[in-house]
C-alpha cells in the first residue's frame, strides 16, 4: 500500500461499535437522495459498485430502490457484519478500493461517507478514481461526497464529545483534531469509552484517522487523468446548489469522458 495510514486494522476495534456511533445518520433520507442523484444522471441503472461500503447500512438502503449493489471495504471486520445484515440484491467482498478488480462493470460508482477524503495522497485518490473508471460502464456515473476544503478551512474542526447508547452499551467518543494547511490533513485522535451495562465494566480504545480536504480544482485534474469528467457538484444534500464556504460536505458526480 502506498499510504500506511489506510489498512485493515486502522477499523478492527472501531467497526464493533460503528453503527452504534452513527446511530443518529439518517440512512433512509440519505439513500434517497443518492437514488434521485441516480435517477436524474442515469435513470437506466441497474447495478452498482460502492467503493467502502463499511458495514452495508447504505447499500441496504439504496438496495430497496431495486439496485443489484456490490459493496468493498478494507475492514474484513465491517464486511463481515455487514454480510449479517446483509439485503438479497447485496453482494460484500473485502479489498483496497485503490487496488480491487472486480470482474464485472457497473453502471454506477458509488462512495459515500466522505471515504474519498480518507486517499490522503495524489496516488491514492488516483488510484481509487481509477477503480471507479475501470468499473463503470459505457456513460455511467461516479458518484462521491469528501471534506469541502473551503469549509474546513473556514470552520476548523474542534474537541467535542458524543455520547452514544442502546440498552447494552454506552459509548462516548472524544474527537481531538488537528488541521495541517501543508497537507491538507485533519489527523483525528479517538478516545472512546465503551460500557458495557450488561457487565457493568469499561473498556477505552483508541483511533487515528487522517482525512483530506479536498478542492474541486484538484478534484478535476486528477478526474480527468483517468478519463473522468466532473459533471456536476453539490453542497451535499442538495440538488442544485453548489459548496461554498459554508458547505463542510460536498459531491461530485463524474462521467466517463
Amino acid at each position: 500500500m502506498s499510504n500506511p495510514n489506510i489498512s485493515d486494522n486502522q477499523f478492527k476495534d472501531y467497526a464493533a461499535y460503528y453503527d452504534l456511533l452513527n446511530q443518529d445518520k439518517d440512512y433512509f433520507k440519505e439513500a434517497k437522495y443518492i437514488h434521485d442523484l441516480i435517477q436524474k444522471h442515469k435513470p437506466k441503472t441497474k447495478t452498482i459498485l460502492s467503493l467502502g461500503c463499511g458495514t452495508g447500512r447504505y447499500e441496504n438502503e439504496i438496495a430497496k430502490y431495486g439496485y443489484e449493489i456490490t459493496g468493498v471495504d478494507i475492514s474484513s471486520q465491517m464486511i463481515e457484519i455487514a454480510e449479517k445484515s446483509k439485503a438479497k440484491n447485496c453482494l460484500f467482498a473485502s479489498g483496497d478500493i485503490r487496488e480491487i478488480r472486480l470482474d464485472q462493470k457497473f453502471d454506477a460508482v458509488i462512495s459515500l461517507f466522505h471515504v474519498m477524503s480518507y486517499m490522503t495522497s495524489d496516488e491514492d485518490l488516483s488510484r481509487a478514481f481509477k477503480t471507479a473508471e475501470e468499473h463503470l460502464n459505457s456513460g455511467g456515473i461516479f458518484i462521491f461526497d469528501f471534506w469541502h476544503g473551503p469549509a474546513v478551512l473556514a470552520d476548523p474542526p474542534y474537541s467535542r464529545t458524543k455520547a452514544f447508547e442502546n440498552d447494552k452499551l454506552k459509548v462516548d467518543r472524544t474527537a481531538y483534531p488537528l488541521v495541517s494547511q501543508d497537507s491538507q490533513l485533519v489527523t483525528i485522535d479517538y478516545k472512546i469509552e465503551v460500557f458495557n451495562k450488561l457487565f457493568r465494566q469499561k473498556q477505552y480504545f483508541y483511533e487515528t484517522h487522517k482525512l483530506r480536504y479536498l478542492f474541486m480544482q484538484e478534484i478535476e485534474t486528477l478526474l480527468n487523468k483517468v478519463f473522468l469528467h466532473l459533471n456536476s457538484k453539490l453542497e451535499w444534500l442538495s440538488y442544485t446548489k453548489e459548496p461554498d464556504s459554508n458547505s463542510w460536505y460536498a459531491l461530485v458526480i463524474a462521467t466517463i469522458k
